[in-house]
Parts: structure tokens; sequence; C-alpha cells
């Protein structure tokens, strides 16, 4: 069940998601009102999607360059145990491998056609070992965030449970309370709810008998 919230008591249960402040603040109109729960946790799952995307962008970083890597050492292998006369085109081979991927073409250094092997592997692993640090990061906050997220809606769940249970217990209490009642005021054959015998019985039934008008009037 949503309930309304306070941009402080989102902040604490989790509900709003490390860098998206801003974004929370808004839906309570800069932290002076308050808005839904459910309000609070889309903003948090749109802040969510869109940081992992950044994640699943790294990652398809890292594979890239390292599939660079793979193939510039493939390359320069193959140049090296060339012989003398197939040395020059295998060479330039990986010169052209190197120049044709996007690292390159974003680095280009004038330089980088003379660069070895080892050189290109150095480059290319400091600019993986950067984007791991940052993928590193963007997952450490996300993970936390959601820890604290789900904690949350565990303890929302298992308060509703608590509220439900009661709330049946209750009814049920009470439906027990109104049979016995029940069951008392009309246990004895009487009218329910009155105490009263049913019609025809009782004193109104020695009518006819001794009681009658006109019985043992002697003039």
């Amino acid at each position: 069940m949503a309930k309304s919230l306070s941009y402080q008591e989102a902040l604490t249960q989790g509900l709003v998601y490390p860098g998206s402040e801003q974004e929370a603040l808004k839906l309570t109109g800069g932290g002076k009102g308050f808005a839904s729960s459910e309000a609070f946790k889309k903003a948090f799952d749109t802040s969510y999607q869109a940081k992992k995307s950044e994640v699943d962008a790294l990652t398809g970083k890292v594979q890239s360059l390292a599939d660079i890597n793979k193939e510039a050492n493939r390359l320069w292998s193959a140049a090296m145990g060339a012989s003398t006369k197939a040395y020059g085109g295998a060479l330039n081979r990986y010169y052209g491998y190197v120049q044709s991927t996007d690292f390159y073409k974003q680095t280009s250094p004038s330089y980088a056609r003379w660069y070895r092997v080892d050189q290109t592997r150095d480059l290319i692993n400091r600019e993986i070992d950067r984007l791991a640090s940052q993928q590193k990061g963007l997952s450490g906050t996300m993970e936390q965030a959601m820890a604290k997220y789900k904690a949350t809606s565990e303890k929302a769940v298992e308060a509703e449970k608590r509220e439900t249970g009661a709330a049946a217990a209750a009814r049920k209490r009470l439906t027990r309370g109104t049979a016995g009642l029940l069951a008392k005021a009309g246990g004895a054959g009487g009218m329910v709810g009155t105490g009263l015998p049913m019609l025809g019985e009782g004193t109104s039934s020695q009518l006819g008998e001794e009681g009658q008008l006109g019985k043992r009037v002697k003039l």
C-alpha cells in the first residue's frame, strides 16, 4: 500500500538513489511537501536503470579493448615470426589494424604508427584499468543502494502482513462475540434480542384453561 512520505523519510528508507537527490526533491516540491512511496520507488528504479546502462556500456568498452589487445598481439607475433621477405607486409598489417580501431582514432597520436605491440598493449591496458575502476565504483554504489532498497521493501511487506493479520484476528473475535450474544438471546427458544418468549408460549398459552373469562364466576 502506497504511503505519503517526505523527502527526508524517503531518503532514510533508501528510496532515493545516490546521486539522484534532485529528482527525488522535485517530487516533494523541493522537499517541502510529500509524495507517495510508489512515486519515490519509480524515481529510484529510473535512476538505477540509467546507472545499469552505464555499467553495461563500460563492460562493452573493456571487452572491446581486450579484443583489440588480443588481435594486436596476434598480428605482432605473426610479423615477428615472418621471414625477412614477409616481415614488412606482416608488420604493416599490425600497424593497419591498430590504426583502424576506435581506440587509435580517439587517441590518434601522430607517432602511434611506430608503436611496438608492448607500447600499444600498455596504452590499452591503462585505459582498461581506468574504465574498470569506474565500472567498479558504479557497481558498488548500485549494490549498496539496492540492498537498502530491498531491506526497506521487505520491512514494508512484513508490516503489511502484520496489519492484515491483526485485522483478520479482530474480525474473527467480533464474529465469535456476536455469535455468542445471539446464542444467549435465543438459546431458550425465546425471541432473538428481546429475552421474551415466543408468541403463543408462556403465560399466554394458559388462556383458555382456568384463567378464561367467566370461569368460576358465581353469582
